[in-house]
């Protein structure tokens, strides 16, 4: 009598491959990328996501140890926190940033017969949303203090800044009366700077669109910081690719280009060259504006692409801190972004991008008016 175990049933075989084929095709259609981890940290599988992030094949990574996928994030990471959950036996997660910028929240998870599973998320999207959350709040706590204090500052600030131009005329040339006014002077108008940066990032709270050329918003940009750039013998180089009619708030993307020229001659060396670019993209979201500013300084200190345009935060001295911070702020009412980062020949390079498909302002978009 034939063993009754031995007798293999098609049906149930076929049952079995389709119910295979099921779960991997499942398994293969999360779009985030999933590891399943033995204890001794080789990887048992994985899916099409992880596998195309890791940029290699199934055969190649399947038995390989899962330290092995390299340093780069999120994988750095993933090995991480696979190891903290194979330690504690329990949960274990953490946030990784990768060199494109994606933001990974990274889980592992036990399972009972001793593997993990970990899954790397994307979370970009929503870690921008509470950064531009927190920075609505904080233009908001701005826009508050602004509206408070703009009309007892501006006043006085007049008042001293006549007071001091009467007083000039009244001290010969030269002398250490003189030399003192001169100081105060150049302390008003600091202050005086600072509260009109202080105003118009507070301020910036609709848009005025109206039809023009990028060209000529950039030549009025450069022509009203050529005295700076002569004073620093700077030049500039302008590359417009882009020549069509754009409907844009144009008042506020030229403070936003007058800001950029400003901030790359301020932090060139004499005799070097600032380039400002314009050129239509088209974009996952539809059509772009790509303004650029590259300048041949010393470029952006580790960490600080991500910081310069948070408000107060500078790098020079006698800086507001303002002027980035209003770029951004132009960039988020038109529903755009500003970025920034270093060139490759040394030299910073700011991006200013605009989209040209209507599209709703982010988050924090809009303020208080001072």
């Amino acid at each position: 009598m034939k063993n009754a175990l031995a007798v293999r049933d098609p049906a149930l075989d076929l049952a079995l491959e389709r119910a295979a084929r099921e779960w991997r095709d499942t398994f293969d259609a999360i779009e985030s990328p999933i590891l399943v981890v033995e204890a001794d940290g080789r990887i048992a599988r994985l899916n099409r996501a992880a596998q195309r992030l890791a940029g290699l094949g199934f055969e190649r990574l399947v038995g390989a140890q899962v330290q092995s996928l390299g340093s780069e994030q999120p994988w750095r990471t993933v090995a991480e926190v696979s190891v903290a959950s194979q330690s504690s036996g329990a949960s274990a997660s953490a946030q990784a940033r990768d060199r494109a910028g994606r933001t990974w929240q990274v889980l592992a998870n036990p399972t009972p017969t001793g593997r993990r599973i970990v899954v790397a998320r994307d979370v970009t999207a929503a870690v921008e949303l509470e950064a531009s959350l927190r920075r609505a709040e904080a233009t908001y706590e701005m826009g508050v203090l602004v509206a408070g204090v703009a009309h007892e500052v501006r006043g006085p600030l007049f008042a001293m800044s006549a007071t001091l131009e009467a007083a000039a005329t009244r001290v010969a040339e030269g002398s250490e009366h003189r030399r003192q006014l001169e100081t105060l002077r150049g302390q008003v108008g600091r202050l005086t700077r600072t509260m009109r940066d202080l105003l118009e990032y507070g301020k910036i709270s609709s848009l005025e669109p109206s039809e023009g050329r990028i060209g000529d918003a950039v030549s009025v940009a450069v022509a009203s910081c050529a005295p700076l750039a002569r004073e620093r013998e700077v030049r500039f180089e302008e590359r417009i690719d882009c020549g069509a009619l754009l409907s844009l708030d144009w008042r506020r993307v030229g403070e936003a280009l007058r800001n950029l020229l400003e901030n790359a001659v301020q932090h060139s060396p004499r005799g070097a060259v600032v380039e400002v670019a314009a050129r239509e993209l088209v974009a996952e979201g539809g059509r772009q504006l790509e303004l650029t500013v590259s300048d041949c300084g010393p470029g952006f200190l580790p960490g600080d692409p991500r910081r310069v345009f948070e408000p107060f935060f500078t790098a020079r001295d006698g800086g507001t801190g303002l002027g980035l911070a209003i770029v951004r702020r132009v960039a988020e009412v038109h529903g755009g972004e500003a970025r920034a980062d270093n060139r490759p020949g040394g030299g910073a390079v700011l991006r200013l991008l605009l989209p040209l498909t209507p599209r709703a302002p982010r988050v924090g978009a809009g303020v208080l008016r001072a």
